[in-house]
């Protein structure tokens, strides 16, 4: 309560209204501090019912951010699990990185290793290819050095057994003639004492075997042992004959197997290259007869006149056969000599 201090009154009526007055105005402050409580009240009702509805949405607000708060602690766990995961297979995929680097690594050097040894074996190859051509090509040579050396040998091996078969008839036919001869040798005398042309035997043997190629084959295969020579008259001359010891002579051929001989010989002469080097007049090879010594032949013994004189005329010295034809001729007589 108010504390009034009363003022001094003069009279009662004074007293009485100030007092009136005064709970006039206590009543209408009363009223007045009613109004406001009501007032207050109402304004604490609603801001009662206002701050329970603000707590009651604080309140849902925080049970949401709490719900949330609990879904993401609940999230960064997730995430941090994850976090850990992801740095356990980063650190295994960086591993994982390393090796395969190694690996590059080690997969290029031996990539460079092996491009170098491809290179050396390519150029092996090559190397290789060379020379397998190079053998090959001195294989087929040798392939054709040694099918004309068989092709050789065979035609040398035929040409022996030819040479020796026309070594027998040339022999056969010597002796032959030498039979001839030794029966016709006194009328030969006595024909070369009316020509007064006798000739010395050894030097008309010589210019035989140099007048007649065939002459010298025929003299190589005579055989040495167990004969002896007597000199028998041909026409104008002596030849030697050929008479055993064991006065065995061979009967005459027959004119058939005289001409296959003389055509045999011929055909070896043409193979051997003799009838382009012998002189048709002389009988020897490539000489200078004039055309006019090589006409006529005596009808007796079937030599030309003039070959005799021809050979007197060939006084250059005769062109020396070829080399290749040298050579035939040497391997004639190798194969002549028994």
């Amino acid at each position: 309560m108010m504390d009034v201090d009363p003022p001094e009154f003069l009279s009662k009526d004074d007293e009485i209204q100030y007092w009136m007055d005064l709970a006039h105005r206590l009543h209408q402050r009363k009223d007045d501090v009613e109004r406001e409580l009501e007032e207050f009240q109402e304004n604490s009702q609603m801001l009662e019912k206002e701050l329970e509805t603000s707590l009651e949405q604080a309140e849902k607000t925080n049970r949401e951010l709490r719900q949330r708060n609990t879904r993401l602690a609940t999230e960064v766990e997730q995430l941090r699990t994850r976090l850990d995961q992801q740095s356990a297979d980063c650190a295994m995929f960086q591993g994982k990185a390393q090796d395969l680097q190694q690996q590059h690594e080690h997969l290029l050097k031996y990539i460079r290793e092996i491009e170098q040894k491809n290179d050396d074996l390519e150029r092996a190859h090559r190397i290789n290819r060379v020379t397998e051509e190079e053998i090959e090509a001195k294989f087929n040579l040798a392939i054709e050095k040694n099918a004309l050396l068989e092709s050789e040998l065979d035609e040398k091996e035929s040409l022996k057994t030819i040479v020796q078969r026309l070594m027998d008839e040339v022999r056969d036919l010597k002796q032959e003639i030498q039979v001839h001869e030794r029966h016709h040798a006194d009328n030969n005398k006595s024909a070369d004492r009316v020509r007064n042309n006798i000739v010395d035997s050894n030097k008309l043997q010589a210019e035989l075997e140099s007048n007649s190629p065939a002459s010298q084959i025929v003299s190589q295969t005579v055989p040495p042992n167990n004969t002896t020579t007597s000199p028998i008259k041909i026409g104008h001359g002596m030849v030697g004959g050929v008479i055993g010891n064991n006065n065995n002579v061979s009967q005459p051929l027959p004119p058939c197997t005289r001409i296959l001989a003389m055509n045999m010989i011929g055909d070896l002469m043409r193979k051997v290259g003799l009838d382009r080097w012998v002189c048709m007049g002389c009988r020897k090879i490539k000489c200078v007869c004039t055309n006019e010594q090589i006409s006529s032949t005596t009808p007796s013994t079937g030599l030309s006149a003039a070959q005799t004189h021809a050979s007197t005329q060939c006084i250059r010295q005769q062109p020396k056969p070829r080399a290749d034809l040298r050579r035939d001729l040497s391997s004639l007589d190798n194969l002549a000599t028994p």
